[in-house]
């Protein structure tokens, strides 16, 4: 499907005014947010999809590709899964859980990555995902929680933009 320029620029609008909210919010406020204002998760993942259909690659099918080619891989944790695609992408057996602020699917657990004491126990976790979902000002603690859940031998993929990670690089150095 063919989307015009002019829907594009207003796709990505609605995207960076919700990324601004992100980038400067806790995650238990955009954890609190998304579950009180279902519809603006709803309308961030529908614009998200249209612009997708722009991109050459969608980071998703190449982490999918990566994992389904390994053989030491039994649980995956998607953390901010967001449409849960990961979990469609990765072949069986393996099992993934997908984790995001607010879903319909009802597989999808719905929590604060900042915590997922409740719901995954530690090292529990072969591969652990973070793809363009490192959110809120306290980023870090996701990074925590992932490497308290991920298995001693485990891995952490992290797909973010260049300028995000040189922006998040230099906010912690300071």
């Amino acid at each position: 499907q063919f989307i015009n320029n002019t829907q594009v620029k207003a796709n990505e609008s609605v995207i960076k005014n919700i990324h601004q909210k992100a980038h400067t919010s806790t995650s238990k406020h955009m954890h609190d947010w998304f579950t009180n204002n279902p519809n603006e998760w709803k309308e961030y993942h529908k614009q998200r999809e249209l612009v997708k259909q722009t991109w050459e690659i969608d980071p998703v099918d190449v982490i999918a590709q990566e994992i389904n080619s390994r053989n030491d891989v039994n649980k995956i944790a998607d953390l901010g899964c967001g449409l849960a695609k990961l979990s469609t992408l990765v072949k069986k057996p393996n099992e993934v859980i997908s984790v995001d602020h607010y879903s319909e699917d009802h597989n999808v657990i719905k929590a604060d990555i900042a915590d997922l004491s409740t719901y995954i126990k530690d090292g529990e976790i072969d591969i652990t995902v973070f793809c363009l979902s490192l959110w809120g000002i306290n980023y870090l603690d996701y990074i925590k929680e992932a490497y308290r859940i991920t298995a001693k031998r485990g891995f952490m993929y992290i797909v973010q933009p260049k300028e995000n990670l040189s922006t998040m690089v230099s906010s912690e150095q300071k």
